[in-house]
C-alpha cells in the first residue's frame, strides 16, 4: 500500500500556479469520516473497517487525526492519510496542494502505539512539473519513521533535504500508521502540521490583472505591458523560477516593451507594483 501511495504522490500531473498552506493542517474540519482536504484509508476499508478517525482533544485545537492499521479481507491495511483528491483504488491523483516556497522544516506533533515489528511514517515531498519530461521532479523531501512507543504528544521537526535550487510548485504529505508489513492495531495520531523557515516563492495569479494587458504570452522577442488606466510610476519586475530578478524598470507611459529575446526559454513571473496594489502574472518565453 505504501508503494502505491508513493507512486500517487510523485506522479501528480497538475501544474500549481500559486503558493498556499497545508490544507486543514490542524485537522479541525471533517467531511464525513475524512478530514477536509485529505484522502484516507477509509476510502478502501469502509464499511468493513474504519481506519481513520477524528480524535479529541488535539495537541492544538479541538481535534486531531488518528490512523489505525486493521485487518480487512484477511490482510492488514495501514491507516493512512494523504493530501489531495486521490482515487486510492487505481493510484490516480490530482496535485497535492499548490505550494511555491522553499521551507527548511516540516513540523508537527504525533503519538504512536506500534505493534511488534511495525513502524509509522510521516512524509512530505515538494515537487515541480517538468515541462520537458512531462513528469514531476522531486525538489525536496522530509521523512520521519519510528518504531517505538510515543505515549504523549511529541513535537517533531524534520529538515527538508533539497536536491537542487528549483522552486517547487506543489507539496504532498503522507501519514501512515504502518510500514510495508502492516501489523493490526498500530495507531498513529498527528496534529498541528506546518512548513517553517525558508524563502517565500512568488504568488502567481491565473488571470490578467485588472487594468493591465500583457501580450504576447508565450513571448519570443518582446513582451508588451499595456495599462488601460494611468500606468506611469509603476515598477515592472520579471522573475525567473528561482526568484531572481532578470528585468526591472519604472514604467514611462501606458505601454511598455520588455526585450525577452536574450532570456532562456521557460517560465517567468511578471510583477507590477504601484502605490495602489501589486499584480503578478505567469509569462512563458519560447
Amino acid at each position: 500500500m505504501k508503494k502505491i501511495l508513493f507512486t500517487t504522490l510523485l506522479s501528480c500531473v497538475g501544474y500549481a500556479l500559486s503558493f498556499g498552506q497545508i490544507p486543514n493542517a490542524g485537522f479541525e474540519s471533517w467531511t464525513g469520516n475524512n478530514p477536509t482536504g485529505w484522502t484516507t484509508s477509509n476510502d478502501i476499508t469502509m464499511p468493513n473497517a474504519i481506519t481513520c478517525t477524528q480524535g479529541s482533544p488535539g495537541k492544538v485545537g479541538a481535534s486531531y487525526i488518528k490512523l489505525t492499521s486493521k485487518t480487512v479481507s484477511n490482510s492488514v491495511t495501514s491507516g493512512f492519510a494523504v493530501t489531495g483528491n486521490i482515487n486510492v483504488m487505481n493510484a490516480n491523483a490530482a496535485p497535492g496542494f499548490p505550494y511555491a516556497k522553499r521551507p527548511t522544516d516540516f513540523t508537527g506533533a504525533y503519538k504512536y502505539t506500534p505493534k511488534t515489528g511495525d513502524l509509522c511514517f510521516i512524509y512530505a515531498v515538494l515537487t515541480k512539473w517538468n515541462t520537458l519530461t512531462k513528469v514531476r521532479d522531486t525538489i525536496a523531501e522530509a521523512t520521519l519513521t519510528n518504531n517505538s512507543q510515543v505515549s504523549n504528544w511529541t513535537t517533531f521537526t524534520i529538515p527538508f533535504n533539497y536536491k537542487g535550487n528549483a522552486m517547487p510548485d506543489t507539496a504532498c504529505i503522507l501519514l501512515t500508521s504502518s510500514g510495508d508489513n502492516a501489523v493490526d492495531g498500530s495507531t498513529l495520531s498527528v496534529d498541528d502540521l506546518a512548513f517553517s523557515g525558508g524563502v517565500t516563492g512568488i504568488n502567481v495569479v491565473h488571470k490578467t490583472a485588472g487594468g493591465m494587458s500583457v501580450y504576447p504570452n508565450p513571448a519570443r522577442d518582446q513582451l508588451a505591458v499595456e495599462f488601460n488606466n494611468e500606468g506611469a510610476n509603476a515598477n515592472i519586475q520579471l522573475y525567473d523560477v528561482l526568484g531572481n530578478v532578470v528585468y526591472e524598470e519604472k514604467t514611462q507611459d501606458n505601454k511598455n516593451t520588455i526585450d525577452v529575446s536574450q532570456l532562456s526559454k521557460g517560465n517567468y513571473f511578471l510583477k507590477i507594483s504601484s502605490d495602489k496594489n501589486v499584480e503578478v502574472q505567469k509569462i512563458v518565453v519560447q
